[in-house]
């Protein structure tokens, strides 16, 4: 039974530092998505207008958001247990 419990908790370690690991990497691509964008709007300053230059630059921060919530939601959905009815 301990042994059982052990090797629960190890593989359950793994997976806890494989979702950390992504969420970094996914992180890192949305922050260099949102730093590219800005770069661009600041050097093509005379030939964009002010209003795609927001456009571009908000729809970035949306991309680092969408992985901001897909990061912190899909294990809290993980770990809901299904509640059963009783069949009688």
């Amino acid at each position: 039974m301990f042994v059982l419990e052990v090797t629960q908790n190890m593989t359950f370690s793994l997976y806890l530092c494989v979702h950390r690991w992504l969420a970094v990497r996914l992180e890192m691509v949305g922050n260099f998505i949102i730093f590219f964008a800005s770069l661009f709007a600041v050097l093509g300053r005379d030939t964009m207008s002010p209003g795609l230059v927001g456009l571009s630059v908000s729809y970035a921060l949306q991309v680092q958001l969408g992985h901001f919530l897909q990061f912190y939601m899909i294990p809290l959905q993980q770990q809901e247990v299904p509640v059963r009815g009783s069949t009688s």
